[in-house]
């Protein structure tokens, strides 16, 4: 009889690593899509992280190369990433800008390993892991940045092994682990370790209060503070020293204090919900509370969009929206009965989920403007992790007591679900307002104009990469010229493509827009035309008016 079930465990564990198997190659090979239109890093940031691992290769050193654009930026400050694809280039005997797609494999790999072993220890449900890391491998929104060769991604794929550590640390190598990683995330990436600090630091304070309250105070909850004390003070010191750039986002000027007050009231409510469980009614009006704020919130974006002049936005009344809102309503729900419940986990699943919050209700708040949507879109994405976990554990309690054809069906509609989510990462310009792929022939191009012309007027997008690639100062505003908006300038030189005409551009903050094509047309006759090369329909063109 042992042996009977012996046998029954094995197969199952063994199916259950080959699922995981098929989900994680299944994930590489989405993050990989890009790879089919073009061979450059995906995501014009990866371009610069590409030329400074190319530099740490050239010179064997961090030192940026004088004069750079980058050299005193987050770029530099932050240099493990470039470190680590310097050293992946060297090995290989492959450029920077060849290999950071591919660098994207063992990455996520790391990351939905990670998560299923995370949401398996905290749940303690192998089919809560499974579905997690299923909708974190198809999540539109998620893929979208796990496809950007970013440093951020790198960051994201060491947080579910903090996570798992610190929940772990009474073992004393889980306690190293957890310290190591969160001290070195100041050089992965700031938003990164900012999330790793708060969370550890919610959680920290949250158990110690807890502990002495029940009089039940032990060594390793004073351990717990004294090192969030210490890789908060690491992070504030470093940044500070090295004079960061993006030090722009937490400063008493554009919002630091009501940031404090942000985290402090949101360490309030973990307090209040860590010791406390809750009726099951009072899960269904939360949630249904925070999914009409969300869905309000989507709908106002519709009336009035945020941070641009577009009037109105159609693009969220799309099928891939609407799958996101329905995603993150369930997991949502998730996340409010894991709220609701009890267990030595909930701690940190809550701490995991308000320490993102936290960004994202300070974008929110402090002003409508570029800024804040830098902080929104980057921050997100932090809350995915604990949002698919809820997603999993509500699908687990819905699939309970089920029968066979009912849990097929569950799982199709949720895979049904999440693949329409995908287009949301596929065309991130039209779903996000930001075109994150260049292909060779478009650098081609903008390299012919910036080594025969010093100023150039372009869009938004071309514009990045020249300063990227090339240091040269943005002007783009070649989109507005050609709607009319500002007049034509004598003898300017312009770099415009026929994707703005087929496609449409979105001029951030200005909305998307579509050239007609005999605007473009009759501007390019009465120009000299210098340079053209592409494919059909999406041609890069470089012209310059007449004196």
């Amino acid at each position: 009889m042992e042996i009977g079930l012996t046998r029954v465990k094995v197969r199952k564990d063994l199916l259950v690593i080959l699922a995981i198997a098929f989900i994680c190659l299944s994930a590489t090979m989405v993050r990989l899509l890009p790879l089919a239109e073009t061979e450059n890093p995906y995501h014009l940031d990866g371009i610069v992280e590409a030329r400074y691992s190319d530099r740490i290769v050239q010179t064997g050193g961090l030192d940026p190369e004088p004069g750079t654009h980058y050299a005193s930026t987050h770029t530099v400050h932050t240099p493990a990433y470039n470190a680590l694809a310097a050293m992946v280039s060297l090995l290989t005997g492959e450029t920077p800008y060849d290999i950071l797609q591919l660098m994207l494999v063992p990455v996520t790999f790391l990351i939905l390993l990670g998560t299923f072993v995370l949401a398996r220890r905290m749940s303690d449900s192998t089919r809560v892991g499974t579905i997690a890391i299923t909708a974190l491998a198809f999540y539109g929104p998620f893929v979208l940045v796990t496809q950007g060769t970013l440093k951020e991604v790198i960051g994201l794929s060491l947080l579910p092994l903090l996570f798992i550590s610190f929940f772990l640390r009474t073992d004393p190598r889980m306690r190293v682990l957890s310290s190591s990683l969160l001290l070195v995330m100041p050089f992965i990436h700031h938003l990164v370790a900012i999330i790793a600090v708060i969370t550890v630091g919610l959680v920290s304070v949250a158990e110690f209060l807890q502990a002495r309250k029940g009089g039940t105070i032990r060594p390793f909850n004073v351990l717990d503070l004294l090192i969030t004390v210490i890789a908060a003070d690491e992070l504030a010191l470093y940044y500070i020293l090295v004079r960061f750039d993006r030090l722009e986002y937490l400063t008493p000027e554009n919002g630091l204090y009501l940031f404090l007050v942000i985290v402090f009231l949101l360490f309030l409510l973990l307090f209040y919900l860590g010791s406390r469980s809750a009726s099951m009614s009072w899960v269904k009006a939360t949630w249904a509370v925070v999914s009409f704020v969300m869905i309000a919130i989507a709908v106002i974006g519709i009336i009035s969009p945020f941070y641009t002049d577009e009037q109105p936005n159609y693009v969220l009344l799309s099928a891939p929206f609407l799958a996101t809102i329905v995603i993150s309503s369930m997991g949502l729900l998730g996340i409010v009965i894991w709220a609701s419940g009890r267990g030595a986990a909930k701690t940190l699943y809550l701490g995991m989920t308000l320490a993102p919050l936290s960004l994202i209700l300070y974008a929110f708040l402090r002003a409508a403007d570029l800024l804040s949507l830098n902080i929104l879109a980057r921050g997100v994405v932090f809350v995915d992790f604990a949002l698919m976990i809820g997603l999993a554990t509500f699908i687990v309690l819905e699939l309970r007591s089920r029968r066979a054809r009912e849990i097929l069906a569950i799982c199709s509609i949720l895979l049904i679900i999440l693949s329409a989510t995908i287009p949301m990462a596929m065309d991130s310009e039209r779903y996000n307002g930001v075109r994150n792929d260049v292909n060779s022939f478009e650098i081609d191009g903008i390299d012919w104009a910036v080594g025969n012309f010093f100023d150039i007027q372009t869009d938004r997008h071309y514009s990045a990469v020249a300063r990227n690639l090339y240091d040269i100062a943005e002007d783009s505003s070649l989109v507005r010229r050609l709607e009319g908006d500002l007049p034509i300038e004598a003898d300017a030189t312009m770099v415009a493509s026929e994707r703005w005409v087929e496609i449409g551009t979105n001029d951030l903050p200005f909305g998307w827009i579509e050239i007609e094509n005999q605007s473009l047309e009759t501007i390019i006759r009465d120009s000299n035309l210098l340079y053209i090369g592409g494919p059909a329909e999406a041609n890069i063109l470089v012209f310059q008016s007449p004196n």
